[in-house]
């Protein structure tokens, strides 16, 4: 069980280091560029969400044949006079939820990130979003 939680701990922290460089050197994959969300549209910074692979030495008997992890990046929001790509010397602060059935998901759309969800289920942006200082990266742990 040690061996899991290790080999998913390595997945988590590779899975990381690999979209916080994506993110740096401006070479998120355009396949997961979010570019409009249901009941808002587009999002008010960039943002990338999909899956990074973590197959290779994952234990399949326990993960089945495919190990992934989801991903979701908001990008930091441009300052006023700010050039495009500022954002790119803006810190990554890495989001992980923690303890069984709390999703990273739910911090980032109840807390911390650029949108919070509203009480009619839609979406509305966070005047105190991390994202207002820092880029987002949020692992789903």
């Amino acid at each position: 069980m040690r061996t899991h939680r290790m080999r998913r701990l390595s997945l988590l922290f590779r899975g990381g280091l690999l979209i916080t460089l994506f993110a740096l050197c401006g070479g998120a994959p355009v396949e997961d560029l979010v570019e409009s969300l249901p009941l808002f549209g587009t999002p008010p910074t960039p943002q990338y969400s999909g899956y990074l692979d973590g197959t290779a030495g994952c234990d399949t008997s326990v993960n089945g044949a495919y190990c992934k992890v989801h991903y979701w990046f908001a990008a930091a929001a441009a300052d006023a006079g700010d050039a495009a790509d500022a954002n790119k010397h803006k810190p990554v602060v890495l989001w992980l939820n923690g303890g069984p059935g709390s999703s990273s998901i739910l911090g980032l759309l109840q807390e911390n990130g650029p949108l919070l969800m509203n009480a009619q289920g839609g979406l509305m942006e966070n005047p105190y979003a991390w994202t207002n200082v820092a880029n987002l990266l949020v692992l789903e742990s």
